[in-house]
């Protein structure tokens, strides 16, 4: 997979079926299709002998959302990390809030511009003090507004819980 058509990254490996004369369907999802909404995909073949032919690049376009999305963090409950992904549909300035259910700011997980795109962020249970927050429900608030001049505000809120 590639963004800059310079650098591919190896996103996988699917075994080949060995020497035949008969076509094969080979198949393989990209799981991790974050900060981009289009990439470059080509297929390596392999020989035996270790001798390998790289396929030509196409072009994948995502299905993408038209407006932000916040989702689920993963895992949830979670023990002592866990991961948040949102999608960006154009270049915005995002805050990524954690607040416990009295409505008190815990952390700030993400404060900056980001490109459009799926992103993701990690909280690993520490408050903005650096002290380990107790086991309970929180709250995470996806604010964002686009880069573009556009004063409207987008915001989208989930729980999560932290056990210990």
């Amino acid at each position: 997979k590639v963004q800059n058509i310079n650098i591919w990254d190896k996103i996988g490996f699917v075994p080949g079926h060995g020497n035949s004369n008969t076509p094969h369907e080979y198949s393989f999802i990209d799981k991790n299709p974050f900060d981009a909404t289009s990439f470059y995909y080509r297929l390596k073949q392999i020989d035996v002998d270790g001798k390998y032919v790289l396929s030509d690049a196409i072009l994948v376009n995502l299905n993408v959302p038209d407006k932000p999305k916040l989702l689920q963090n993963n895992p949830n409950p979670f023990n002592p990390s866990t991961s948040i992904k949102f999608f960006i549909p154009n270049q915005s300035d995002v805050k990524i809030k954690v607040y416990d259910l009295l409505g008190r700011e815990v952390t700030t997980l993400i404060n900056k511009n980001v490109s459009e795109g799926y992103h993701i962020v990690f909280w690993n249970g520490v408050d903005k003090n650096g002290e380990f927050a107790s086991s309970g429900v929180y709250l995470y608030r996806l604010t964002a507004v686009a880069s573009t001049g556009s004063t409207t505000v987008f915001t989208e809120t989930k729980k999560m819980t932290l056990l210990k």
